[in-house]
């Protein structure tokens, strides 16, 4: 991010933690109905919503697993994938470093400088993008 903005970042990690805590429950309920329509359509948007912006605050490794997850949770929805097995561990999975991800900032924001880069993002990018249909 080029101009470190307080205000916005909080109110990222606000809107952001918000949408984890319903990706949560949608997980949950996936768990009994991986083909429930609605909650896949839900889980999709909580995703794409962190992407959008992560994108505009310029939160990169956010962005790209958020994109991920919803390119995964894409193929669920077209039935590609079912949200199952891997596609769900790896959702969890990206779920959770995004809440890590995202405590990151938070924790950053009274330094005004944001974290450094996580290793965990890569490898895990790279699961998402396997289990794509």
């Amino acid at each position: 991010m080029s101009d470190f903005d307080a205000e916005l970042l909080n109110d990222f990690v606000e809107e952001a933690g918000g949408h984890l805590t319903s990706a949560d429950a949608l997980i949950q309920k996936l768990a009994g109905a991986p083909a429930d329509e609605a909650a896949l359509l839900d889980l999709y948007r909580a995703f794409h919503t962190i992407k959008g912006v992560a994108a505009f605050l310029e939160l990169e490794d956010i962005e790209g697993l958020a994109k991920d997850a919803e390119a995964l949770m894409t193929s669920a929805r077209k039935g590609a994938v079912s949200f199952g097995g891997d596609v769900k561990d790896a959702i969890v999975r990206a779920r959770f470093l995004l809440g890590k991800l995202i405590n990151g900032v938070k924790s950053a924001i009274p330094t005004g400088q944001l974290p450094p880069k996580d290793a965990a993002v890569g490898p895990l990018r790279g699961q998402l993008s396997a289990l794509i249909a």
